[in-house]
């Protein structure tokens, strides 16, 4: 039988203590008789802490609600998925309030709970794309519906190598995306309107007349999409999207693909109409 001291069996470090420690006493009986499948699971979400504060964020002080830490137990120990685990540990480590009382967290970990691996690595590599074009545009604005920035279109090689990882092979192109997709539409991870595309550039004239780099996916991009990847990160406000790119990478060691966006209203014209007089 395993011990009921929920940093000893997460996390037995310094870091880890600082930031579970004020609130795990309320719940750390309920891991006797868990099987060590979980409480691995735990562990890893307890070692990816570390990267997920700044060297400003290690001595503020704070504490998590219990809510908070019921979710981390209840769901975050059957996260398998490197990218889940990233996702579960960033928004525990922005959960911290001085007086344990904002329980804002639990939103985020209801959302992630239901989403499959799929969505959520989707969720990452459509966001890391669009930030890495985003960050430090004037006109970026997320507490705004508006914005050409928000209709993104995402390389689509790249994103379904996100997606599977080693599991491309058991990619189908028949509608596989869909479900992932429509899992992002169903929790406000993407807006409605407009809709998403994904095809060759033959298949996105549609969307515009333009000339388009390569097969995508296009989208447009949510506030609250924007609020879970920067929570993802650690970070606590989608305003935090607009950072240089450089201030997300540390906090996000998972290995997924990186994708390459475009702002859609930026694609260049047809090649036809550019040679015309």
């Amino acid at each position: 039988m395993v011990g009921t001291d929920l940093v000893e069996i997460i996390a037995p470090s310094a870091l880890a203590y600082k930031v579970l420690s004020p609130s795990a006493g309320l719940l750390g009986k309920e891991l006797e008789g868990w099987t060590e499948r979980r409480l691995q699971n735990l562990r890893n979400i307890g070692a990816t802490l570390e990267h997920k504060f700044g060297v400003d964020d290690l001595d503020t002080p704070g504490e998590l609600n219990p809510r908070v830490i019921r979710g981390l137990l209840d769901e975050g120990s059957y996260i398998e998925d490197d990218v889940a685990t990233e996702y579960f540990a960033g928004v525990v480590a922005g959960s911290r309030s001085d007086d344990g009382k904002d329980d804002s967290g639990v939103t985020l970990i209801e959302v992630m709970n239901g989403l499959s691996s799929r969505q959520l690595r989707a969720h990452y590599a459509m966001y890391a794309a669009l930030q890495a074009v985003v960050a430090g545009r004037g006109d970026f604005a997320p507490h705004t519906a508006e914005g050409s920035w928000r209709r993104v279109a995402v390389s689509q090689p790249e994103l379904i190598q996100a997606i599977l990882g080693d599991d491309i092979a058991r990619w189908d192109d028949g509608d596989a995306i869909g479900p992932v997709m429509r899992g992002l539409k169903r929790t406000d991870l993407i807006e409605p309107t407009g809709g998403w595309r994904f095809g060759a550039p033959d298949d996105l004239r549609e969307e515009r007349e333009a000339e388009w780099p390569g097969p995508a996916l296009v989208f447009s991009a949510s506030n609250f999409g924007l609020e879970l990847f920067c929570a993802a990160h650690g970070f606590t406000s989608m305003a935090d999207f607009g950072r240089p790119t450089a201030e997300f990478r540390p906090r996000f060691e998972a290995d997924i693909v990186a994708c390459q966006a475009w702002i859609v209203s930026e694609l260049p014209p047809p090649a036809s109409q550019e040679a015309s007089p």
